[in-house]
């Protein structure tokens, strides 16, 4: 069995029960599948998560980014991820899927615990911030990333998986506070 799975075994309860919370917090809880249930934990719980899990879901995404076929790198960009992630995570070395597995339940703990949820950087902190990792791009991936932050109607696969993997990799080397304040950012896009 996959280190992925071993861990989650482990926790799964934790899973389940920020599920169930997120359920009764959210207006449309009654009529969301499981499915949705534990994305909205899941999602709750990471703007609950500290600067150090964040920075662990950073390079976690930037490995996977890297490893990913275009359908699934393009879910990391657009958010929605498909069937084909949990195959991808166990692809990874078993430490780095225990990780996965760790920040998962972190999330989950975070909602169960009712850790306070951390605002959304505001304008003025996010905008320079996500200035300072492009300039440190590379001029296809910097390419890429602003065709997919200036027109959704563009959006392609590719363009949303090259966007990801570029931005992915410029955060896991760009200055801790601004690669931080950007993933912040984007759990409230």
């Amino acid at each position: 069995m996959p280190a992925f799975q071993q861990e989650m075994q482990l926790n799964y309860e934790d899973l389940f029960k920020a599920a169930i919370i997120s359920g009764v917090e959210n207006p449309n809880g009654t009529s969301m599948s499981l499915e949705q249930l534990l994305s909205a934990a899941n999602h709750n719980g990471l703007q609950r998560l500290n600067d150090r899990w964040i920075g662990e879901l950073i390079e976690l995404r930037s490995q996977l980014a890297d490893r990913a076929g275009t359908a699934t790198c393009a879910s990391l960009w657009s958010g929605s991820i498909g069937k084909s992630f949990v195959p991808l995570i166990e692809t990874l070395e078993p430490q780095q899927q225990r990780l996965w597995a760790q920040l998962f339940d972190q999330a989950a703990r975070a909602v169960i615990d009712r850790k306070l949820i951390r605002p959304a950087p505001t304008p003025e902190q996010y905008k320079p911030a996500l200035t300072r990792i492009m300039s440190k791009m590379a001029p296809s991936d910097l390419e890429d990333l602003n065709a997919a932050l200036s027109d959704s109607s563009r959006l392609t696969p590719d363009l949303e998986c090259g966007a990801a993997r570029g931005l992915y990799t410029a955060m896991a080397r760009a200055n801790r506070a601004d690669a931080l304040t950007v993933t912040r950012a984007m759990f409230y896009q």
